[in-house]
């Protein structure tokens, strides 16, 4: 950060402080505790297993929205990716129901 700065490449100088204010708070409160929290959240329900596959949605997410929000449609080796991805974390996210450790009696 401090290179980027000195090399006069960011333009917080620009930004008006209502901006950078709302910026910190979302950044710096919800994208911190909120998430690290809900992230907890979900591998106390989900499994360990599961929640840690499921964090590679986020690309087939954003990709996904991508669409109908910006009009953008992916090439086709990146929708390729997508789908191969998706269907990863399915396969991941369902055998982690089936896989338990010895002695557990859920």
């Amino acid at each position: 950060m401090p290179f980027y700065i000195g090399l006069g490449l960011a333009n917080l100088g620009k930004a008006s402080g209502g901006e950078l204010l709302f910026q910190s708070f979302y950044q710096g409160v919800l994208m911190s505790a909120v998430a690290i929290y809900a992230f907890n959240r979900a591998v106390v329900s989900l499994g360990a297993r599961a929640a840690s596959a499921i964090i590679a949605l986020v690309p087939v997410t954003a990709t996904t929205l991508a669409f109908p929000v910006l009009g953008e449609l992916p090439p086709l080796i990146s929708a390729a990716a997508i789908c191969i991805i998706a269907l990863g974390v399915i396969f991941a996210a369902t055998n982690s129901q089936s896989i338990r450790p010895k002695g557990d009696k859920r």
